[in-house]
C-alpha cells in the first residue's frame, strides 16, 4: 500500500489560493505564492504544449481566464506568452517558474491534461 499520509497531513489551495474578485487569477504564481506563504500545499493542472513546453492551466481554452479564443493543445508557449489572467497582470506561468518561486518542500498534486 501507498503512504498517502502526506497528503491527509496537508492541506491544499486547489489552483493556488486564489480570489478572482481581488485579481489574484487562479494557477496563477501569484495565488500559489500565496497558497505557499499561508502554509497550504497546491494542486494543479500541466498541459503539454506543441513545442514541449509545461504549462499550468486548468481549462482546455483560454477563454474563461483570458477572453482569447485559443486552444492549449494547437498553442506553443509563444503563443501564450503575453496573454494575462483576468483583468491582472499576472501570466500564464511554465512549470519551472513554479518551482522557481516555491521550496522544495511544497506538497504538491499535479494532473497532467490530455486533450
Amino acid at each position: 500500500m501507498r503512504n498517502t499520509k502526506w497528503i491527509k497531513d496537508n492541506l491544499f489551495a486547489h489552483r493556488g489560493l486564489h480570489n478572482h474578485k481581488q485579481n489574484i487569477p487562479e494557477n496563477s504564481l501569484l495565488a500559489f505564492r500565496r497558497a505557499f506563504d499561508k502554509g497550504y500545499g497546491i494542486e494543479f493542472d500541466l498541459h503539454y504544449m506543441k513545442d514541449k513546453s509545461l504549462i499550468i492551466f486548468h481549462d482546455n481554452s483560454l477563454m474563461r481566464l483570458a477572453k482569447v479564443d485559443l486552444n492549449i493543445n494547437e498553442s506553443k508557449y509563444e503563443d501564450l506568452n503575453n496573454i494575462v489572467l483576468l483583468n491582472s497582470q499576472e501570466h500564464i506561468p511554465l512549470l519551472t517558474e513554479l518551482l522557481d518561486i516555491l521550496p522544495k518542500a511544497t506538497p504538491m498534486l499535479i494532473e497532467f491534461k490530455s486533450s
